[in-house]
């Protein structure tokens, strides 16, 4: 019981949630670490809070990864579908049959969330996307385009939530006060982000 009760702390530590940790993120992620956090905000409401999780919190786009959002609203399964395809587009991915399937994939799998819920995506070492809602597995997508596309919703630089990414990147601002990070200019100023 005691290596229980101080593995559980190490983990809180380190920002994971030793439930989430120890079950299906482990089985992906290998070593598993917060490489950052931050909050999602559309206007003045707080829409879900966002961890990205990686091998030794070391984040790499073609290596296995989990963003976990932990939702602060009531929001309908199908209008996060529709905001997914709506950020694709804006990152510029304009392959309209691919958005189109897709999108009837992420209505498929997205469920309605409430405020509490924890819905992860997981990026697997294959390139395949995972989905779970607390801890339970709810849907695949198996198609390394649609995971690629998918995760730069967050994590491109050219998000419509610069600062999200720069929290779930962990980036640090350089000595002249800019961020170590892609000049691209954002679509937006803020972190107008419903997914």
């Amino acid at each position: 019981m005691h290596n229980v009760v101080r593995t559980a702390c190490l983990l809180t530590c380190l920002g994971i949630s030793p439930a989430y940790a120890t079950d299906y993120i482990h089985s992906y992620i290998p070593d598993a670490a917060v490489v950052g956090e931050g909050r999602a905000r559309v206007l003045v409401w707080d829409v879900y809070d966002a961890r990205l999780i990686a091998p030794k919190g070391q984040w790499a786009e073609t290596g296995p990864f989990a963003l976990e959002l932990k939702y602060l609203q009531a929001i309908e399964g199908r209008k996060v579908a529709d905001h997914a395809v709506e950020e694709m587009r804006y990152i510029v991915f304009k392959d309209e049959l691919k958005l189109e399937a897709w999108h009837k994939d992420m209505i498929a799998i997205f469920p309605d969330v409430l405020p509490g819920t924890i819905i992860t995506g997981i990026r697997s070492s294959s390139g395949e996307a995972i989905f779970y809602e607390m801890g339970k597995e709810i849907g695949r997508i198996n198609d390394p385009a649609f995971t690629a596309q998918f995760f730069k919703i967050w994590l491109d630089p050219k998000t419509s939530a610069p600062s999200l990414r720069q929290s779930l990147l962990n980036l640090k601002p350089d000595t002249k006060g800019q961020y170590n990070d892609d000049p691209e200019t954002p679509h937006n100023g803020g972190d107008d982000h419903a997914s």
